[in-house]
């Protein structure tokens, strides 16, 4: 957000699920919980060597 970034970036993203849960959608897992969940699936990713992680000099 704000005025950083790279050209053509959206500075502010707003979201609205009115539509989609008009459609009988609802959400299973809350912000917090699925924040936990990927940064456990990056972990997990990590250790096994799935994703190499950057050299820093």
């Amino acid at each position: 957000g704000g005025d950083r970034g790279w050209k053509g970036d959206v500075p502010i993203v707003m979201l609205d699920s009115t539509r989609i849960r008009a459609l009988g959608w609802s959400n299973r897992f809350g912000t917090a919980d699925a924040m936990a969940d990927a940064m456990r699936a990056v972990k997990a990713d990590v250790e096994a060597g799935n994703v190499p992680l950057p050299v820093r000099d």
